[in-house]
């Protein structure tokens, strides 16, 4: 952030809540302008982190070069083309700014989605704190909750309705994808949280996805197609 961490954050934990491979994330707070301070998640990138990357990126090229100028199979998928959009979007994942604009992005939809979606649980996003994030720190608002992964106990203990948590994140998804154009592409157990509001919590924005107008439409007829068990609709949905 180019000054000493005890300039931006009224505290921050040393060990990290979470860690992953590329960064890890703290519990800090915040000092605003206001003088209050605000409880945040910082997630820091690991020192190094991008030649590591870049190494692994380099073999793994090499490695598709050398099975689509030797196999069918490797040239019949296009291997090379495939790992070079893995590059791609693994060197954007080491941006921290990119994701910093995927949440921008995705806030800027998400009070529609909230209308279209309903229901008795609420999805949410955590708030960016774009003035105090860099290209390897990304600082956001704490969230309060627990991995969907290690959720279970929670749900059963508090009576939540498992169908309606379900349904809930289901129209979520379709949603990005067929109306709001801006979609979360990694959307596995471990980026949601329940919180402990009851609260359901979209977390990491490295990897976000973008649709036209077009597209959305062509999805939209096709996912009514298997709704309605009509082959001939399915068959003709321009995507």
């Amino acid at each position: 952030l180019g000054v000493p961490a005890g300039q931006v954050f009224a505290e921050l934990d040393p060990a990290p809540a979470a860690a992953a491979s590329i960064a890890q994330v703290h519990k800090a707070r915040l000092r605003r302008g206001d003088g209050s301070d605000a409880e945040v998640a910082v997630k820091v990138q690991r020192p190094g982190i991008r030649a590591t990357v870049e190494q692994d990126l380099d073999i793994l090229m090499g490695i598709a070069a050398r099975l689509e100028s030797r196999t069918r199979w490797a040239r019949t998928y296009g291997l090379v083309a495939l790992a070079q959009g893995f590059a791609a979007a693994m060197r954007e994942e080491l941006d921290f700014r990119v994701e910093a604009r995927n949440m921008t992005a995705m806030a800027a939809s998400w009070p529609a989605q909230q209308r279209a979606v309903g229901g008795n649980v609420q999805v949410t996003l955590p708030a960016l704190y774009d003035q105090v994030s860099s290209e390897h720190v990304l600082v956001i608002e704490w969230l309060d909750g627990v991995s969907l992964r290690k959720a279970g106990p929670l749900i059963d203990d508090r009576g939540l309705d498992r169908t309606e948590l379900t349904r809930v994140l289901m129209r979520s998804m379709v949603y990005q994808l067929t109306e709001g154009g801006v979609f979360h592409a990694d959307p596995h157990p471990g980026n949601f949280l329940l919180l402990a509001d009851g609260r359901l919590a979209l977390l990491d924005f490295g990897s976000v996805g973008r649709l036209d107008a077009q597209l959305r439409s062509g999805l939209q007829n096709l996912l009514l197609a298997i709704g309605r068990g009509d082959p001939g609709a399915f068959r003709d949905a321009p995507l």
